[in-house]
């Protein structure tokens, strides 16, 4: 596109190359493209801005990352939520829950964020019970990200409530929120649950597929689990 004449990149083609570089973790070619932005004169508007801090936090570049978001005159939940799941993604806990303490009014997006990045942590309860209490309900992404915590923590009475919130909500079919409910179940020892809710999903993905044939294995029944993978072949998934 550089060589062609008569055609310029511009703030969405550099939104859409950083989007690019963060997915594949690109740092190099990210900074390379960060560089041409400013030097080319291209309007930096909050899209672009959100792109680049997006783009050295997946890749690791927090100390940089966190310059940057601090030198923004204007952040929006994009550019809030970016830093923190850049820090989670690494494995920071105290600092993300700093950023996202200074969010007036956060949204779901944000909170959604910052309870799927305290995984395996007892704190992440009280997270959805304060989200709660803003007026916020938990949605499929909330109830995907809680469930593998009562596994964890061997809480059947708080998984079997997630679940039934789910129901009641008409999320139980969401394919995220059923593969954790089985997930949850099997890990719990209940792979009699697992199976039922297996057998009532409707749209049988293969995260779904994999979900239940990883329970009987990880239950010692070698027989079930190869036959659900025959099963799983069968119908060209």
């Amino acid at each position: 596109m550089l060589n062609v004449s008569g055609v310029a990149p511009n703030a969405v083609t550099a939104v859409s190359v950083m989007q690019a570089c963060g997915q594949s973790m690109d740092l190099v070619f990210g900074m390379e493209l960060h560089r041409f932005v400013k030097e080319s004169g291209i309007e930096i508007d909050i899209s672009l801005s959100n792109s680049v801090v997006a783009m050295y936090a997946k890749c690791g570049r927090l100390d940089y990352t966190r310059d940057l978001f601090e030198g923004m005159r204007e952040k929006d939940e994009v550019t809030y939520g970016a830093m923190i799941s850049g820090y989670m993604d690494y494995g920071f806990v105290d600092e993300p829950m700093c950023v996202f303490r200074g969010v007036e009014n956060p949204g779901l997006n944000m909170w959604n964020a910052v309870i799927s990045g305290m995984v395996q942590n007892k704190g992440v309860f009280d997270l959805v019970r304060e989200m709660q209490g803003s007026g916020l309900s938990p949605n499929p992404v909330t109830l995907a990200s809680v469930l593998p915590l009562f596994s964890y923590f061997s809480n059947l009475r708080g998984g079997k409530e997630v679940h039934a919130y789910a129901i009641r909500r008409c999320y139980e079919q969401n394919v995220y929120v059923a593969t954790s409910v089985i997930d949850a179940y099997a890990k719990l020892g209940y792979i009699c649950v697992a199976r039922w809710i297996f057998d009532l999903s409707w749209s049988r993905r293969l995260i779904i597929w994999t979900s239940i044939i990883s329970a009987y294995a990880a239950h010692g029944d070698a027989g079930l689990a190869l036959g659900l993978y025959a099963q799983m072949l069968d119908r060209g998934i």
